[in-house]
């Protein structure tokens, strides 16, 4: 055993490679079957994949015809050992007619900056990526680098561009997603299964028929761009850029943009969107659906949805069934606008809807473009709502309780600038004050 520089040392079997730029003790190569296929500093195999166009194909092992292109890239995959390793592809177009499928653990697919087009040829009307449903054995899937094409104006039945169920760990960063029924496709096989912990961040998950991203429990989506997604079929229930069924996951950062819903979260509760750009979206810009508790929606950018029509949408919305809930969530320094004059209006910023309650609207800013004269309708009988900037809000069975000792509810004149305390003693004598100035 001796010290060398590796720069570009091909094993011509077929199976891997180690490729390094700095300093390193090799060993002889295992062969396929052997017990290890790691490096002797522990680090994983690296497969390198060429396509058809790649201009420099010397560094890779396999390399594609430009057809049927999902044999070889599957190849390279199943090449790697037990405990997983990296398919690096390098630029170029590869052309699928079939899925590849992830099956074991620790799985990189890399390309190079966004210069490896993974895409579907016309008329397979399939996944691009599908990751093993043995989640044991699949998890801690990363993608890296990467452009997915669904091809869907050749695949009117294409699938998703990565999809997996009870899978965990997955990793998406800096990847295009464009152009499948669904972007990235997430699901449970039954409900007490766990899609736990994918992180989404840094890309480009635009066009694709229904939704761009599924985000399940403990999960993350971050500074992404999300968009035109669910306009090819407006009529899916589900159709939005971004779809959650999951609890505990983190929504931040993002511009949402140009779909057919912005955000829909459906039986998912406790999770957080905050920071985001949620605008130009043909009906609401986050719909509420079934039970939705326990979320803190707090510091978004919500303009110019309800695109479809005057009075179509709300901005913000929950709408529930008999026996379903929209309880104890925080809305709190959003603001709801309207940029372009020539755009319809919403219906409301905010509506809380039936079965709405025990919820905290507080420190929004409700601007212009809303057809209907309250910025915010409330309805239940628990819900807060406190200091809402150009102050329209409308209480429907609601009660509004005023708790603080020595002080009441301030009123500002409705023909003038002055505001006055109203104040109320323990026989129930009514008491106005005028006020200085106003709060």
């Amino acid at each position: 055993m001796r010290n060398i520089k590796i720069c570009h040392v091909l094993i011509f079997t077929g199976i891997f490679a180690f490729i390094s730029s700095t300093l390193g003790t090799a060993t002889e190569p295992q062969t396929p079957g052997s017990a290890s296929l790691l490096r002797s500093d522990r680090s994983p195999v690296t497969v390198i994949v060429a396509a058809s166009d790649t201009q420099d194909k010397g560094q890779a092992e396999y390399i594609c015809a430009g057809f049927n292109d999902d044999v070889i890239i599957q190849a390279a995959i199943d090449s790697l050992p037990i405990q997983g390793g990296t398919v690096v592809l390098l630029e170029g177009t590869y052309l699928l007619s079939k899925t590849v499928n992830i099956t074991k653990r620790n799985v990189t697919i890399q390309g190079q900056d966004l210069a490896a087009a993974v895409t579907l040829a016309a008329g397979a009307n399939t996944d691009i990526f599908r990751i093993s449903p043995n989640a044991q054995n699949s998890e801690d899937a990363t993608f890296r680098n990467l452009i997915m094409d669904g091809n869907k104006a050749n695949n009117p039945n294409v699938g998703a561009c990565l999809v997996g169920t009870d899978i965990s760990n997955v990793t998406i960063d800096h990847c295009v997603i464009r152009n499948c029924r669904w972007g990235i496709n997430f699901s449970y096989s039954t409900s007490g299964s766990n899609v736990l912990d994918n992180t989404i961040t840094n890309s480009w998950i635009t066009d694709n028929k229904v939704y761009g991203v599924r985000v399940n429990s403990d999960s993350v989506l971050d500074h992404s761009f999300v968009g035109r997604n669910g306009k090819d079929l407006p009529t899916d229930p589900d159709s939005s850029n971004v779809y959650i069924d999951g609890w505990d996951s983190r929504i931040s950062h993002n511009h949402i943009w140009d779909g057919e819903r912005g955000i829909i979260g459906h039986w998912a509760n406790d999770n957080l969107v905050s920071g985001n750009i949620i605008e130009e979206h043909q009906k609401e810009g986050l719909l509420g659906r079934g039970r939705f508790n326990g979320w803190r929606i707090i510091g978004n950018y919500f303009e110019d949805n309800s695109l479809a029509g005057v009075n179509i949408a709300d901005a913000l919305t929950f709408s529930t069934n008999p026996g379903e809930t929209a309880q104890y969530n925080v809305i709190t320094a959003n603001r709801f606008g309207k940029e372009n004059s020539t755009k319809p209006n919403h219906r409301y910023a905010i509506n809380e809807g039936f079965g709405g309650d025990d919820n905290l609207i507080t420190n929004n800013l409700t601007q212009n473009g809303y057809q209907l004269a309250p910025g915010i309708v409330t309805t239940g009988l628990k819900t807060i709502v406190l200091q809402e900037e150009s102050g329209n809000a409308t209480f429907v069975n609601a009660d509004v309780a005023v708790r603080t000792q020595n002080k009441g509810l301030v009123l500002r004149a409705t023909n003038g600038s002055n505001c006055y305390r109203l104040t109320v003693d323990n026989v129930g004598v009514l008491k106005t004050m005028a006020l200085p100035s106003c709060p």
